[in-house]
């Protein structure tokens, strides 16, 4: 298997981290072991093989840890992730987390995670973004869901218990 092809096809595909280019090729050298009845190469041999192919792509650009997180946090944080949520996701992905402290630091935390709470309560249609009128069973539940999304309790609160007169 030419590990340097699948890295590009799979890079020219996605956006990645370093980490997670090195598990793909990982697994994809598995796999091509598994359909040829074969053992799983070792590590000590292929590693410094995937780490050499790695920064290769980083040198040309096609792998960059910063550039991936900053799109990954846009891309999150427009569909109402919680920074918790954003955190972990990144981090799952192999970002350094230097990184992602990085890109998490704002001068307004509170306003950014109210801001992607509102927006995740509107795409699932909790609370003020609701057809019909909220009871307090509702109303608990919808607060359940905001938590478990990663937000706060106070900031779920905060979200559910707003009036909105926008038209639904």
């Amino acid at each position: 298997m030419d590990l340097y092809q699948a890295a590009l096809a799979y890079t020219a595909r996605y956006a990645t981290s370093k980490e997670n280019l090195r598990r793909v090729l990982w697994r994809k050298l598995h796999r091509a072991a598994l359909r040829n009845d074969q053992e799983p190469p070792e590590t000590a041999v292929i590693e410094p093989e995937i780490t050499a192919i790695i920064a290769r792509l980083e040198s040309i650009g096609a792998v960059d840890d910063q550039v991936y997180a900053r799109a990954q946090f846009r891309t999150l944080q427009s569909r109402g992730t919680s920074f918790r949520a954003i955190r972990a996701r990144l981090a799952n992905k192999g970002v350094p987390a230097r990184i992602i402290t990085a890109l998490l630091a704002s001068d307004t935390p509170e306003e950014d995670e109210r801001t992607a709470a509102t927006r995740y309560a509107k795409r699932r249609r909790l609370g003020p973004f609701r057809e019909r009128e909220t009871t307090p069973e509702r109303r608990q539940k919808d607060l359940a869901a905001l938590c478990r999304a990663g937000f706060s309790f106070s900031t779920a609160s905060m979200v559910i218990d707003t009036r909105d007169d926008t038209p639904k």
